[in-house]
């Protein structure tokens, strides 16, 4: 189940979510093998939350959930298919210089565009939203084929 965390809640009503909300331009037949990026597509998609500007420990982000499943975004991790499985676009962010994949295992990662880098950004969908959207640091960098584990991280909310 997704939900949206308390200390970001505001900024999704903000973009126009609220409890229940669908994304009207989804539809059952463009549904990926990943139950968790469907889940989030249904949900979340083709709003916009958030923006660029101060954070925590680093700058906050934008997230514009995608619309629909985009498989062509995920070209761009293949090399970290074999360590870690598919990983399923749902979200552009930070202005389109990153984009957000959740796994089968519902982990989410990071790509960031303009140095093609891939981050941990947390075992659910909350960790993940806070980390962009309150400017919350980034997990671990992942190596293309590197050991990678993410059952090991103690990872903040």
């Amino acid at each position: 189940m997704i939900n949206v965390p308390e200390e970001v809640e505001a900024k999704f009503r903000a973009a126009g979510w609220k409890p229940g909300r669908l994304n009207p331009g989804y539809f059952s037949n463009q549904a990926t093998s990943n139950s968790h990026a469907n889940a989030v597509l249904q949900k979340f998609g083709g709003l916009n939350v958030g923006t660029c500007g101060p954070g925590h420990e680093m700058a906050t982000s934008n997230i514009h959930f995608l619309a629909s499943p985009t498989p062509a975004k995920s070209i761009a991790v293949s090399k970290w298919q074999d360590q870690l499985g598919p990983l399923t676009p749902v979200a552009d962010a930070h202005n389109d210089h990153m984009v957000v994949y959740v796994s089968e295992a519902g982990e989410y990662y990071f790509f960031t565009d303009p140095d093609e880098k891939l981050y941990f950004a947390g075992l659910n969908f909350g960790e993940a939203t806070c980390r962009l959207l309150l400017g919350r640091s980034f997990g671990p960098e992942v190596e293309p084929n590197r050991s990678f584990k993410t059952d090991t991280l103690c990872v903040r909310t």
